[in-house]
């Protein structure tokens, strides 16, 4: 019964994760691409999703060196990290009336600034980059955390993530926009402060 309530969590950390922080690449890209460029928005997407996947490779590797009991801790401190997040983003969309919409807005002129036109470049494949590594990162730390006792469930979750994310994108991104963020991040803090204190306090015990 342990081990399906760990592959549960596992699924549901890295879900969460993709959704949540691809959400925001993806609405990104879509208000951005008719002002940078297809091209530069897809080559500044892809370069960032290729940056990110050996990121992730590379923390599973450093994970595999170590003894399992001090992954398990390593990993608990990291979700229980992003749980703290998570959670302060819920008490600031949901008690402060904070507004996603406007924070995307925010995001996508500050892109749109540092861009030179619509003409393909270097220049403008960079902000669309850096928004990809940056969500990106924070979504790989938490997968390779949560995948600490199952990669593959984590993988899993992270598809189903990246599928969710595609079939809204591929019908409006006003879909994504309307997606609870208060929710979302709240769910997330849940998941990932239960799959933490798991983790954290298996492997102190465990040693």
């Amino acid at each position: 019964m342990i081990s399906v309530t760990f592959l549960v969590l596992s699924f549901l950390a890295s879900f969460k994760a993709i959704l949540i922080e691809g959400s925001e690449v993806t609405i990104i890209a879509l208000t951005t691409v008719k002002k940078l460029g297809k091209k530069n928005v897809l080559a500044g997407l892809i370069s960032g999703i290729i940056v990110v996947l050996m990121l992730y490779l590379i923390l599973e590797n450093i994970f595999l060196l170590f003894p399992s009991d001090y992954v398990s801790i390593v990993a608990g401190i990291i979700l229980l990290y992003f749980a703290y997040r998570f959670g302060r983003g819920f008490y600031r969309y949901y008690f402060k009336g904070g507004n996603f919409g406007l924070k995307m807005k925010r995001e996508e002129e500050e892109i749109v600034a540092k861009s030179l036109g619509a003409g393909f470049n270097r220049v403008n494949i960079i902000p669309m980059f850096l928004a990809t590594l940056v969500e990106g990162t924070e979504a790989t730390l938490i997968i390779a955390a949560s995948g600490a006792f199952s990669p593959a469930y984590a993988i899993y979750g992270a598809v189903a993530g990246i599928a969710v994310l595609v079939a809204f994108a591929a019908v409006s991104y006003r879909y994504l926009m309307k997606l609870q963020r208060w929710a979302l991040d709240l769910i997330a803090f849940i998941v990932l402060t239960t799959f933490g204190i798991i983790f954290l306090v298996s492997g102190i015990l465990n040693i």
